[in-house]
Parts: structure tokens; C-alpha cells; sequence
């Protein structure tokens, strides 16, 4: 049989187990955020250290991956209700729901306020507006949604060579599609909005992910084969674009002092906004990651999963937790915890405000980091039980 739409089963283990994988990585870099004692940007070749890079380097896995697969999940839903009104309705009623998560309740667990007139605008609100478009174009045949989602990925750094007068009626358009990260938008003088991550590339990443789900209506050979010959295109199209150093990364990669920091130079993409290479190497990896998920079962399989099927849910947790565990500590250890509250927290200045002395070496974050997951793990599995349990509440959905 060539094809068996999975009508009755729409959660793919693979796909769970991939997200799971990114949601266990996920509270390490804001672990380090918030705790490390390194005064440095992780990606900065020139005072990194292997172990910082790194640990940023597997962070970057998240947002690419979770996007993807919200277009693939989306697909098989779509395949099990044979309705694309209802789907595209769920899609931008839960954009929507998403964008004003992140520009409440999230912003404020990271921040520690409750300061509304300014709003960091980072992966969530670029989720929930792609997913607003999405619900637009899922009445195109899946041709036309493959080809909008190519030319995005593919053509978006064409944008890089566009330089608007700062000062002109569609600049902030311009920002919030493309760039760049970090640019504020001022309404009424007394709201901004950072643009941490700009639209264009993730919805064209979206789009991509929401045709990828057809595969999971191939039977295993062959979507099998097509992982392979995808993933493998995608990592090759990732090493020519860095070869040629031109089109695709604004950040060129250059010969360091050996060659580990060399091979760091070279696989250190952009990421705001998410630049073509950045995406082909990230996304090719877990798509060749996908053919291995396939057969891992058991125990371990079963863990990764728990926190694969309630991902938003354990990030709003996860955030609060590792926020409010730095004030614990710097309160065990400083008597005060001032750096840790405030807009800062959220536009990547925390470093500057660290006294003198404070955070911990990769050994202690790590260690964190471990506890954390374990200790959210129970969390993850009363919440996975608790939605199949009460699937009649249709808001768990949003969840």
C-alpha cells in the first residue's frame, strides 16, 4: 500500500520524541542566562570557550525544530479531520492566543515585573503569527504552499542587501519581517516593542514543516528514503553556502587559531533573524534525526516524549522555574537578588547588571540544568495525562 493517512492517530512518536529532545535542551542556555559567571556572548569565537559554544550551539536547536514541527503537527490534524475550516480557525485563533501569551505572561516570567509598556517580541510571537499566515494559505494546493515556504527560507537574506531610511513609513514593517533583531518600535512614546525575532524566515519555516507532515503518511521505506535524501541535501546545501562565504549568513566564518575554533567559526550561524544556513544545518540534522527517533522505543523513548507532548505548557513553567531558582540562590549567597528583576532580563543585558563575583562555571550549570528537567518531569506527565483525560476541553488544545 503507497499510502496510509493516519485518520485515527494523529501524535507521531518520532515527531514527540524529537520535540522532547528540544525541550530538555531548552533550560540549559536559560540556565546559563541567568546563572552562568561568564561575562561573554557564547557565539563570540574571539572569548568563547569550546564548552560555552557548545552549549549555546545545542539551545539553537529549539526554535527551528519547534516551528517545523508545529507546520507537521498541524498537517496530520488536518489529515484527521479532513477540515481545513476548522483547522485554519484553530490556527489563527491559537496565533492570536500565542502572541498575546507572549506579550503577558511570558514576557513577565522572564522580566520578574509587570512593566507592559515594553514588550519583547521573541520566538512565540513569531509562532502565533505564523501560524495566522499559515491558516491563510492552507486552502492553496500543497504546491503553492511548498513554493512560498521555499522562497522564504531561501530568498530572505536577499533582504540583508535592503537598507530603508530609518525614518520612512514602512521601516517598521521592514523590522518586523526581517530586522534587525534587537530593533525597537516606539507607539504612542510610552510603548516599545524589541523585535527579538522578526517574521519571515519562520513563517517560511512553518510552511515547510506543514508539507514535511506528508511524508508521515507514507509508509516507513519510503519516508525513510525521503529523510535521508532531504536531511543529506540540506546539510550539503548548508556547507556550500559557508564555503562560498557570501549569500545565506551575514556573519562570515573565517580561519581561527586551530581548528576546532575554526570549525566553530564555520557552523556559527545567525539566528536573529535565522539566517539560510543556520536553517538548512539545524533543520537537516533533525530531519536525519527523525530516521533514528523512528525505532528508539522504551523507557527512554517514553521520557523524552512526556515533555514532547506539552511543550508550551513546560515552557511558560520552565522559564518561571529557572527565573525564580537565580533569585533563590542569589539570595542564599548575596542576601539580594535585584539583578534579576526587570526589563533587562529580557533584551540580553542581565550580564551587566551581575555583581561582581556572581554566577557559576558550565560544571554547576549543567548540574542545574539536570535538576531542573527532573525535577519538571512529573509536572509533564500529570499535564500529558490530564489533556488526554479531558479532551472535551477543547481550550486544552491551546496548551
Amino acid at each position: 500500500m503507497e499510502e496510509t493517512i493516519p485518520h485515527k492517530k494523529t501524535r507521531i512518536k518520532s515527531i514527540d520524541f524529537l520535540r522532547g529532545i528540544v525541550m530538555i535542551l531548552m533550560p540549559l542556555d536559560h540556565i546559563r542566562d541567568f546563572m552562568s559567571n561568564s561575562l561573554y556572548s557564547p557565539t563570540n569565537i574571539s572569548h568563547t570557550t569550546v564548552g560555552l559554544f557548545f552549549t549555546r550551539y545545542l539551545a539553537n536547536y529549539c526554535a527551528p525544530i519547534f516551528i517545523f514541527l508545529a507546520g507537521t503537527s498541524m498537517y496530520l490534524w488536518h489529515q484527521k479531520i479532513q477540515s481545513t475550516k476548522k483547522v485554519s480557525a484553530f490556527l489563527f485563533s491559537r496565533g492570536l492566543f500565542l502572541i498575546l501569551l507572549e506579550l503577558t505572561i511570558i514576557r513577565t516570567v522572564w522580566a520578574f515585573n509587570f512593566d507592559l509598556n515594553f514588550e519583547l517580541c521573541q520566538i512565540f510571537w513569531a509562532i502565533g503569527f505564523s501560524m495566522i499566515f499559515l491558516s491563510v494559505i492552507i486552502y492553496l494546493p500543497y504546491f503553492w504552499i511548498f513554493s512560498i515556504g521555499i522562497i522564504i527560507v531561501a530568498g530572505h537574506n536577499l533582504l540583508d542587501y535592503v537598507h530603508l531610511n530609518t525614518t520612512g513609513p514602512f521601516t517598521w514593517l521592514f523590522q518586523v519581517l526581517h530586522g534587525p533583531a534587537e530593533t525597537q518600535i516606539h507607539f504612542f512614546k510610552k510603548l516599545t516593542f524589541q523585535i527579538e525575532d522578526p517574521l519571515l524566515p519562520w513563517i517560511g519555516v512553518m510552511s515547510l514543516g506543514y508539507i514535511f507532515g506528508k511524508l508521515y503518511t507514507f509508509e516507513w521505506k519510503k519516508r525513510r528514503n525521503y529523510l535521508w535524501l532531504i536531511g543529506l541535501i540540506s546539510i550539503t546545501c548548508f556547507v556550500i553556502l559557508r564555503l562560498m562565504n557570501n549569500y545565506g549568513n551575514h556573519l562570515p566564518w573565517s580561519v581561527q587559531k586551530n581548528g576546532l575554533f575554526t570549525f566553530m567559526s564555520f557552523i556559527n550561524c545567525e539566528k536573529y533573524p535565522p539566517s539560510l544556513a543556520f536553517l538548512l544545518m539545524y533543520l537537516g540534522i533533525a530531519i536525519l534525526s527523525l530516521i533514528l527517533l523512528e525505532k528508539i522505543t522504551g523507557k527512554i523513548a517514553d521520557f523524552f516524549i512526556t515533555f514532547g507532548k506539552v511543550p508550551l505548557a513546560y515552557y511558560v513553567v520552565h522559564v518561571f522555574y529557572v527565573h525564580l531558582i537565580a533569585v533563590i540562590l542569589a539570595l542564599i549567597t548575596y542576601g539580594q537578588a535585584s539583578w534579576l528583576f526587570g526589563n533587562h532580563c529580557l533584551i540580553g543585558g542581565i550580564t551587566d547588571k551581575f555583581p561582581q563575583g556572581y554566577g557559576y562555571g558550565l560544571p554547576i550549570i549543567y548540574l542545574i540544568w539536570f535538576f531542573v528537567v527532573i525535577t519538571l518531569y512529573p509536572f509533564c506527565k500529570w499535564y500529558g495525562n490530564f489533556k488526554l483525560k479531558h479532551k472535551n476541553i477543547k481550550f486544552l488544545r491551546y496548551i
